[in-house]
């Protein structure tokens, strides 16, 4: 996803909403799921094992960054 659309700008709010409007496209129906499951995760999983997982859903680069940033806190 993210070697397909171009995000300018990260540092904006609505830049950060257009990445996750876009994951919530992609994803569709399991949009939700995702974000429960990284929301309930309380930092068990290493940063890099989220990566990882988000990639196998085919979202990486800022998508995944402003997914974890947003549901998967530190």
């Amino acid at each position: 996803m993210a070697h397909t659309i171009e995000y300018i700008n990260t540092e904006t709010p609505e830049t950060v909403q257009k990445a996750l409007n876009d994951c919530q496209a992609y994803l569709g129906s399991a949009y939700d799921e995702v974000c429960k499951l990284l929301a309930d995760d309380n930092q068990t999983a290493t940063a890099h094992q989220v990566r990882i997982s988000l990639m196998m859903l085919g979202i990486q680069g800022y998508p995944a960054t402003a997914l974890m940033d947003t549901f998967w806190k530190k």
